[in-house]
C-alpha cells in the first residue's frame, strides 16, 4: 500500500524566554515533540528550526 502526502505538517513552537536561555518544545501534529535550551541569539534558534 502506498502513502500519499496530502498535506504538508505543521510545526508548533512554544519559547519561554529568560535573560539568561530560552528553553523551545518543538511539536509536529504528526509526532510527539522535542524541547532544547538555547542561548538567548536567535541566531542558533534559527539555525535549528530551519
Amino acid at each position: 500500500m502506498t502513502q500519499i502526502v496530502t498535506a504538508p505538517s505543521k510545526l508548533y513552537i512554544g519559547i519561554d524566554i529568560h535573560k539568561k536561555s530560552w528553553k523551545a518544545h518543538f511539536y509536529k501534529d504528526l509526532f510527539d515533540g522535542a524541547t532544547k535550551t538555547f542561548v538567548p541569539d536567535p541566531d542558533p534558534f534559527k539555525k535549528y528550526v530551519d
